[in-house]
């Protein structure tokens, strides 16, 4: 789970996560398993962090490093030191330093974030030569020539597993594309770590899990997303996985039951730190408590996905089934390419034949 900072807590020396929000998370999902990114906590470096015996997943604030403007890239290097220093003083799995791709890129353009990444990784390492027993390697890229370039220059760190995420997030085949190709160069025989990168929505997660439950269900998958924290986008999730929109609750048409009973019939324009907190902790506990029910149960709900989602699995596994990802980027992908992109193309013919 992502923290939001209204559940956060700080003095002069040291920083903490909110104790109930914590016991929640264990209550729910098991384990008291939060994410923190060096993109927005690192500055706390110097800081002690009081874990409270829950498990941190260290993300390395590569997707904050591509919003930033050309300076603050600049900047980004002068102050990486504390970014990956206090990721690696906090992370019980931390994340490879990447500077993320967002999708399909020029090969100029991949080369260059292949080589910020890889400086940035031999960086973690000389802040801890036994990083590799807790680091996850990340996968950026999409055509099946990309994706061989950017593995090819990280395979050989020692890690636990590969995260993925591919641009758009609601790019069903990109996610399938970066497993499969994992899957392919044997990178599950031994380490069964998968995480996905920013996607807990039904119509990606879902078929997506299906698929890779069909070629190996014995891969542990792990996921994060900001969505459980919509408060500050105005809405709520309620138990049976719908949003409520706080416009919803102050026309009178809908209510919201808060954890500790009150009902909610009204909401300011500017919901103060109290409620907000209260907001905050149901929506996330409703969210929770949705996504903890078992998979298939979810899959097989009628009318929960359309049919459309499982024919496009059936699709995808029959089509890598027969080609590999080749047969998978061409059918799905081909065309797509501009003019600069057809050396991609090329290459992934040749291999294809």
């Amino acid at each position: 789970m992502p923290i939001e900072k209204v559940f956060f807590w700080k003095n002069n020396s040291e920083y903490w996560i909110d104790e109930e929000w914590i016991d929640y998370i264990e209550k729910i999902l098991g384990e008291r398993r939060i994410l923190l990114s060096a993109g927005l906590w690192a500055h706390y470096y110097g800081k002690r962090f009081n874990k409270k015996n829950s498990i941190v997943f260290a993300d390395s604030g590569g997707f904050q490093y591509l919003r930033m403007s050309k300076g603050k890239q600049r900047e980004f290097y002068k102050s990486r030191e504390r970014y990956y220093k206090w990721q690696i003083s906090v992370g019980d799995i931390v994340v490879m330093g990447d500077i993320p791709s967002a999708g399909e890129v020029p090969v100029n353009d991949l080369i260059r974030f292949l080589r910020y990444t890889k400086d940035n990784v031999d960086y973690q390492f000389s802040l801890d030569s036994n990083l590799g027993s807790r680091l996850l390697g990340t996968m950026h890229g999409i055509s099946p020539y990309s994706l061989r370039i950017w593995y090819e220059g990280l395979k050989n760190y020692s890690k636990i597993g590969w995260a993925i995420g591919a641009k758009p997030a609601s790019n069903l085949i990109g996610f399938a594309l970066q497993f499969l190709f994992l899957y392919e160069n044997g990178e599950f025989n031994k380490r069964k770590l998968l995480h996905v990168f920013g996607v807990a929505g039904e119509m990606i997660l879902l078929p997506l899990a299906e698929l890779i439950r069909r070629i190996d269900d014995s891969i542990v998958l792990s996921v994060d997303s900001s969505s459980m924290g919509l408060g500050k986008i105005g809405s709520v999730w309620l138990s049976d996985g719908s949003i409520m929109h706080f416009d919803d609750i102050r026309s009178g048409r809908k209510e919201f039951v808060l954890l500790d009973g009150e009902v909610l019939r009204k909401i300011p324009e500017k919901v103060g730190y109290v409620l907000g907190r209260k907001i905050a902790l149901t929506s996330s506990v409703n969210y929770m408590k949705y996504w903890k029910r078992d998979i298939h149960t979810v899959i097989t709900e009628n009318g929960k996905i359309p049919d459309s989602r499982y024919v496009l699995v059936d699709k995808i596994f029959k089509l890598w089934k027969t080609g590999g990802i080749d047969a998978v980027w061409f059918n799905f992908c081909r065309g797509k390419l501009t003019k600069k992109d057809e050396v991609l193309k090329g290459r992934s013919v040749e291999r294809l034949v």
